[in-house]
């Protein structure tokens, strides 16, 4: 189920195939992110989300899983990029 493009949504809700970028953050996960690269207004794709457990995303030709609890923890927009 593809998200309306101005709201935002867990990262857990994105489909595979779909850019997102990342918004906002639940937590002390900021800080877990910069540590990969991942930063507030990054964009990324999904590479594979089966809707539950690890969530695969691609950010320019790096790939990073995220554990669901983790995914869930972080807000996305579709990206209009």
């Amino acid at each position: 189920m593809s998200q309306p493009s101005n709201s935002s949504f867990p990262l857990t809700l994105a489909q595979d195939g779909e850019r997102v970028k990342l918004i906002n953050v639940h937590g002390k996960l900021r800080e877990k992110l910069a540590s990969m690269s991942l930063g507030m207004g990054d964009v990324v794709e999904i590479v594979s989300n089966h809707g539950h457990g690890p969530i695969l995303i691609m950010k320019q030709e790096n790939r990073y899983i995220l554990g669901g609890g983790m995914a869930h923890k972080i807000e996305v927009v579709i990206s209009q990029s």
